[in-house]
């Protein structure tokens, strides 16, 4: 084994009596690099006891090893006066059979001069990558912005696991602008980008002015680093990706969905992202989103000053526009927040909304061809 693999709690067979070891500390020298560990011999039997699982002799070392990818070792487990040092020296003799993987979150991470520092240390051999800055540490990698050119960046992990190979790749072959980041409501990372310009047009003899879009998009990463979507947009319709708008400025979100808003050429948008089907839609908003909630069924509720609208991943919405009507109806509604139950067949709508303490109304809705909308709460 080599020696960076000998982290507190990484498990090792001793290849020379056939034990099992768990590391319980180590030293290292000036520069971080691990000298020499101590590890505590492994109780199997009680290992397997722990986990109320029959053994024999036979079959006891199968079994350990099928429920040490599942499960950590307990202290109750470790014979704390059977030791080994392990060093450079005598490391041939042991074998890692789980690793164990430092949590960056506790270090102290920086970027200097364009090089990733970890408690005063360069973390490793970088080469010629500059590092413009660290967009998020998570428990075993970090994920950094290198410099690719002006005020761009291409996307990049650090994984100290990875001896030699530390750096690599978490967006292949694609630079993006330097992103706002937002950490969401399911815990997910979303890094996005929304960027415009104004661009004088001429048409005859008139001089206009209208908004560009430069370049629009987004990366999400889960918890634990691994990219989950990414897609960038723009405003051609002779490419793939064409939206109407930007992308927006992230407002809010829930468990499946991201509503990003703002304005484009004077007028307001709302985009909303659905996680379930990593796909971006439009709707139309006058106001600011104030308050976003998603059902058990996947509905999203959405508020504005003074107006309401559903949104699920079937494309089946609903938006209400501000009206005196709406108004009231949504005075009558206040205190019922929860919306448990959703139907729309285009030409009439109900909305079922309950209070904390399970009372329920309803917002019906009828159109008609002679007065319009028609809106009551029973």
């Amino acid at each position: 084994m080599k020696m960076n693999r000998a982290k507190k709690g990484a498990v090792v067979l001793n290849k020379v009596y056939g034990d099992f070891y768990i590391v319980d500390s180590n030293s290292k020298d000036e520069n971080g690099k691990i000298v020499s560990a101590q590890a505590l011999c492994i109780k199997v039997d009680d290992y397997l006891e722990s986990l109320n699982i029959r053994f024999s002799s036979d079959n006891k070392r199968e079994l350990f090893l099928r429920e040490l990818e599942k499960n950590e070792v307990p202290l109750y487990c470790v014979d704390g006066q059977s030791e080994v040092t392990m060093t450079e020296k005598n490391a041939i003799c042991f074998r890692v059979i789980k690793d164990s993987y430092e949590n960056l979150v506790a270090e102290n991470w920086y970027v200097s001069d364009g090089v990733l520092v970890k408690n005063g240390h360069p973390a490793a051999e970088q080469g010629e990558i500059e590092i413009d800055h660290i967009l998020a540490i998570f428990p075993h990698k970090i994920l950094l912005g290198v410099k690719a050119g002006e005020d761009k960046i291409s996307l990049m992990y650090f994984d100290p696991n990875y001896v030699g190979k530390e750096f690599r790749s978490a967006l292949k072959g694609i630079t993006i602008p330097v992103p706002e980041k937002v950490t969401l409501a399911n815990d997910n990372l979303l890094l996005y980008y929304s960027r415009t310009h104004m661009e004088e047009k001429e048409e005859g003899d008139e001089k206009t002015t209208e908004e560009i879009v430069d370049a629009s998009g987004y990366v999400i990463y889960d918890s634990e680093g691994s990219l989950l979507d990414h897609e960038e947009y723009d405003t051609d319709p002779d490419e793939a990706h064409e939206i109407d708008t930007p992308l927006g400025k992230y407002v809010i979100s829930t468990d499946n969905f991201i509503v990003f808003q703002g304005e484009f050429n004077g007028k307001p948008f709302t985009n909303i992202y659905s996680r379930k089907y990593n796909e971006l839609r439009s709707i139309e908003l006058a106001s600011k989103v104030s308050s976003a909630e998603e059902n058990v069924d996947g509905f999203m509720l959405i508020k504005t000053a003074d107006e309401l609208a559903v949104v699920s991943d079937s494309g089946n919405e609903l938006v209400l526009k501000p009206s005196k009507q709406l108004s009231k109806a949504l005075d009558q509604l206040y205190g019922y927040g929860y919306l448990v139950d959703y139907c729309n067949k285009g030409r009439y709508f109900i909305l079922t909304f309950a209070s904390d303490s399970y009372e329920v109304k309803t917002l019906k809705g009828t159109f008609t061809s002679d007065i319009g909308l028609v809106l009551t709460v029973e």
